[in-house]
């Protein structure tokens, strides 16, 4: 292949995948005007864009490279081993199955060889790395690292535990296992994860294709070429000033939105890949189609889509591959799978370990975290752990729920007591830590001298605000206190700039006391901006939340609007207005 058929290769393929599917080959017999050397390269280039999910993010060369023929031959000798078998092609090398020959013992092992390419110093690094954490790993859920070595081209090979066994998903289908046996499955696919991420290893290419099932039932962890140490082996490896890779080596199926963007990478990620593993176990199908989408769009979807509820994609397929019904799915399971494949990593499960035991809680039948506080859900999950009971007699059975009950109204009304104690007590932490940094980067001393002005620290305050990390209710009380403050001093467009910033967390609120505090503060910076309609609709929005919430403070809502009235010159409007409303 020359360089000049490549070129023209690589052009096409990108414009064939903006062609109509139905349409596509005709567009390409024409594009390619009978050269049939060109038309093969473009279709299996479009075979592998084809299967971006299933492949890695290395540049198709590299994957054709790798698909054109092994680098060893059957029978060849490898150190202590003898090939006997090619497997496969991965993203950064060729896998073969072997059997050792030293006569000490007899075994049959999988070795990993480096492939060479364009970017071989880079692969050559992430083996090493690949090695090394191999050589950490000891659990059963994870194919074990067995040797390592080098051939006589100077290539590195590592020599594996050889796992018979298939894809998860596979596995699943043809065993035709329960909605239990493959959380409990799923179950021992997080144990081993979790092990790794004690080793403070990250995998990042998780996907049903590197989880295998052996005969035994027993699910191993392969392919850990792209896996991230967050100790010192990338710093050792990268001793001689090697700079972070910009090569991308991961599976779109299962990739997390930040893994896509090439941000700092986490726990998170194979987090995000086992919830994405756990929906198709649920369903049969992929929480996103990712079929015939490029890279960009591949990644607009990753980024934005929020997949379907489990429960909903099952129920709109017409011959699904799962023997439960989309009803088991619906609640806990559908809670648990959305949480972790929220687009934002802070916001899913924060380790596999939660994770973990929520789906453990889910098959004893108990609570799980998303949703324990919800008193009518813990006592229906109190049933049906003790099925038991509902055999006694009604009596009883009522006796026994009923002391549950009165049991756990105790404890929720203890526990919200302790919380919101706490909550407010971590409120007044927050608020006055915001405070007293803005304080301090207005002191005297960092300031060369000069006097501090009322103005600097109320700038400083609500630059800090702007990325202080607050509950909702804290955040706007803070909000308000400095908008109150600002529109004291005259400054109309500071005040409303905080109040209009603040509101965006109206629907969020708990308290009625600082919603109806913002809508007031809004009403009156508006009539100050001269923003007549926004004024009327807070002063309304806010007589609605009092006669809802607490009619008590009917007169200081109309206290407010005579008050902003008479500012308007409108005292007597004012008054009538007040009087219009009747009295409750």
């Amino acid at each position: 292949m020359t360089p000049e058929i490549w070129r023209r290769a690589q052009n096409l393929f990108h414009d064939a995948l903006d062609q109509p599917q139905a349409s596509r080959d005709a567009w390409l017999n024409h594009a390619c005007a009978g050269d049939a050397e060109l038309r093969a390269l473009v279709v299996e280039l479009m075979a592998t864009d084809e299967a971006v999910c299933e492949q890695s993010f290395i540049p198709a060369i590299d994957v054709l490279q790798n698909a054109e023929k092994p680098e060893l031959q059957i029978g060849q000798i490898l150190g202590s081993y003898q090939i006997t078998a090619f497997v496969g092609a991965g993203g950064m090398g060729q896998v073969f199955r072997a059997e050792r020959t030293d006569g000490v013992v007899t075994q049959v092992v999988a070795i990993k060889l480096l492939r060479f390419s364009a970017s071989a110093a880079e692969l050559k690094r992430r083996f090493a790395i690949e090695r090394r954490i191999l050589a950490r790993l000891n659990h059963p859920g994870i194919a074990r690292f067995l040797d390592a070595g080098s051939d006589q081209a100077d290539r590195p090979f590592v020599v594996m535990e050889l796992v018979d066994g298939v894809p998860i998903t596979h596995y699943c289908t043809e065993q035709k296992l329960s909605l239990a046996q493959r959380l409990q499955l799923f179950a021992k696919v997080l144990d081993a994860v979790s092990y790794a991420h004690r080793q403070l290893i990250v995998h990042r290419d998780l996907k049903p294709g590197n989880i295998l099932v052996d005969r035994s039932g027993q699910p191993k962890l392969l392919d850990f070429g792209i896996a991230k140490p967050l100790s010192d082996i990338d710093e050792a490896l990268r001793a001689d000033g090697h700079t972070e890779t910009t090569m991308r080596a991961f599976s779109t199926k299962y990739a997390a939105p930040e893994q896509m963007r090439g941000d700092p990478i986490g726990l998170g990620v194979d987090i995000y890949a086992l919830g994405g593993i756990l929906y198709e176990l649920l369903t049969g199908t992929t929480a996103l189609d990712l079929r015939e989408l490029n890279l960009a769009k591949a990644q607009a979807q990753i980024e934005n889509t929020i997949p379907p509820p489990a429960s909903k994609r099952l129920a709109e397929l017409t011959a699904p591959s799962v023997a439960h019904s989309a009803n088991a799915l619906a609640g806990d399971l559908d809670k648990i799978v959305a949480h972790a494949l929220k687009k934002e990593a802070r916001e899913r499960y924060l380790t596999v370990d939660q994770f973990a035991s929520d789906i453990a809680r889910y098959l004893g039948q108990e609570p799980i975290s998303l949703r324990s506080s919800v008193l009518s859900y813990r006592a229906r999950k109190f049933v049906q752990r003790y099925k038991l009971a509902a055999a006694l007699s009604a009596t009883l059975v009522l006796g026994l729920i009923s002391a549950s009950v009165l049991m756990f109204i105790q404890q929720q009304r203890l526990k919200v007591e302790r919380d919101n104690a706490l909550s407010q007590q971590n409120r007044a932490e927050q608020i006055t830590q915001l405070l007293t940094d803005a304080f301090e980067a207005s002191d005297p001393s960092q300031n060369r001298g000069n006097d501090v002005k009322a103005r600097e620290v109320l700038d400083q305050a609500a630059l800090r605000l702007k990325d202080a990390k607050l509950d909702p209710d804290a955040y706007v009380k803070l909000s308000v206190t400095l908008a109150n403050v600002y529109r004291s001093l005259g400054l109309v467009k500071e005040s409303q700039t905080l109040a209009e910033a603040a509101y965006k967390f109206v629907a969020q609120l708990q308290s009625a006391e600082i919603k109806m505090q913002l809508l007031h503060l809004l009403a009156r910076v508006y009539k100050d901006a001269g923003v007549q309609p926004k004024r009327l609709a807070m002063i309304e929005a806010a007589a609605k939340l009092i006669e809802v919430t607490n009619p008590s403070l009917r007169i200081d809502q109309r206290m407010l609007e005579i008050d902003l009235m008479a500012e308007a010159g409108q005292i007597i409007d004012g008054i009538k207005a007040a009087k219009g409303r009747p009295e409750k």
